[in-house]
């Protein structure tokens, strides 16, 4: 069976509970829709206020093929597979994505989305109950419009619920509501429509199985809502809109809406930011109209956490209450805000100087002047100062000039000078090539010489042989 919430949720626009802002006529969200213009949405806001109900309004009126994820649960592979079917025949006209719950997803799992959301091949529309502008990537929330979703007024509560009696008459013959059940219903569901339904189904349901002729009672309303469903989050909005509604009741001496708040921060368990609030409130809106209050609160905020909760509850409503009905005063708030704010050329303002006294006025001008003309002198000494220092610098760098220059003109002297040795060398090279070439001639022909001498001194030794061999035989015979 399908939860009741589930089985009356509006099919159409007239028949969403509350969000006048957005969905009255005229109101741009409404023109939106019924133009049937496709952008991509961000709905923010709290539970039960009908952010999913008009999110399913719009993919009715579209062409394109709807795919809902819820955040908590949905992957990685899960984005991939709504990705993949784009520009296929399972979304021929593109793709509706309605993302529940967006803040749930993580930076890379919302970086998939971006290059088919700019090209138009995804129309998202997310919901959410945290802040977008801190939870949602910025590259995602920039190519979306936001719109605010806030809790639904008891008024516009109890419409439907008195609608959902009425589909459960139908469903159960013979049923029958006291009066006050569904005002009290519409009062205790904190402005989420999605509760008030689940009481109205609890009450239902536990009337039918109790008797044959089932009565909805306003004593069994009581037992089924339980107390307010009071919205609160440690770290959200509704924590500091909760502090600051408590401290504006204080300042406009409304006891009685102050302690509401008190209530609901401390039935929230929080114990901390109330006492800190209530203390500041004693010096910022009491202050010196009652400066006993800052003991009495302080003493009061001691006792509470001491005592810690529930019995905190006492002495902390004790301060309120004080601070509600005292005199109040923020001139001390207002003064030190005041010179914190003020500066040293504020007090000399011409102007009010003038009233006071125009004579002074000019003297002190005059003094202004001279100091400001002694700090200008100073700064000109120094410059002066820094100008000579810089001229004796000037006068150094020529004297190196100088040296160098000499030094260059002595280098530039002895380069020549080497230039001229190396000429001479050059030359007396070439001579000694030259008489190397003559000495090999003379050589040469000393060469040719010998060896005619020593073919004479061969032949004169070959006579000589012959001559001694013809010899030989006289020598024989003389013997």
């Amino acid at each position: 069976m399908r939860p009741l919430a589930d089985e009356i949720r509006p099919q159409t626009l007239d028949e969403v509970a509350g969000q006048k802002h957005l969905l009255g006529e005229g109101a741009l969200l409404r023109r939106l829709i019924e133009s049937g213009a496709e952008a991509n949405l961000i709905f923010y806001g709290p539970s039960g206020t009908g952010k999913t109900t008009i999110a399913n309004i719009i993919a009715h009126r579209t062409k394109k093929t709807l795919y809902h994820l819820n955040a908590t649960t949905a992957s990685l592979q899960d984005v991939k597979a709504v990705i993949s079917d784009v520009d296929t025949m399972l979304a021929p006209n593109g793709v509706l994505l309605y993302l529940d719950e967006i803040q749930y997803l993580n930076k890379k799992q919302q970086q998939n989305l971006l290059e088919f959301i700019e090209n138009g091949s995804i129309t998202l529309i997310a919901s959410t109950t945290e802040n977008p502008y801190f939870y949602v990537y910025n590259a995602v929330l920039s190519r979306c419009t936001v719109f605010e979703f806030k809790p639904v007024e008891p008024p516009e509560v109890q419409r439907a619920v008195e609608r959902a009696f009425r589909v459960c008459a139908e469903e159960y013959p013979g049923l029958t509501v006291e009066d006050g059940v569904a005002e009290h219903i519409s009062f205790s569901c904190g402005g989420d429509v999605r509760k008030a339904l689940n009481a109205v189904e609890m009450l239902v349901l536990s009337a039918v199985s109790s008797s044959e002729v089932p009565v909805a009672t306003l004593q069994a309303a009581k037992e089924v809502s339980q107390r307010s469903s009071n919205r609160y989050d440690r770290d959200g909005d509704v924590h500091y809109d909760l502090l600051s509604a408590l401290q504006k009741s204080i300042r406009g001496s409304d006891e009685n809406a102050a302690l509401h708040y008190l209530a609901r921060l401390l039935d929230s368990g929080d114990l901390i930011s109330p006492c800190r609030r209530i203390l500041v409130c004693a010096s910022e809106d009491i202050g010196l109209a009652y400066p006993m209050a800052v003991v009495v609160v302080k003493t009061c905020i001691d006792a509470a956490m001491q005592l810690g909760l529930p019995e905190a509850r006492i002495p902390l409503a004790e301060a309120v209450i004080l601070l509600c009905t005292a005199p109040k005063s923020n001139s001390a708030n207002v003064a030190i805000d005041a010179a914190l704010a003020d500066d040293a050329a504020a007090v000399f303002e011409p102007a009010a100087a003038e009233a006071l006294c125009p004579a002074a006025v000019s003297e002190d001008l005059a003094f202004v002047s001279d100091v400001f003309a002694a700090f200008a002198e100073f700064p000109a000494a120094v410059a002066e100062e820094a100008a000579l220092l810089a001229l004796d610098d000037a006068f150094v760098s020529d004297d190196f000039a100088a040296s160098f220059e000499a030094a260059a003109s002595r280098a530039e002297v002895a380069a020549s000078d080497a230039f001229v040795v190396a000429v001479d060398a050059e030359v007396a090279a070439d001579c000694c090539d030259a008489a190397a070439f003559v000495s090999d001639v003379f050589a040469a022909l000393a060469l040719v010489a010998a060896a005619l001498f020593e073919d004479s001194a061969a032949a004169a030794l070959f006579d000589a042989s012959v001559a001694f061999v013809d010899a030989v035989p006289a020598l024989e015979d003389a013997d």
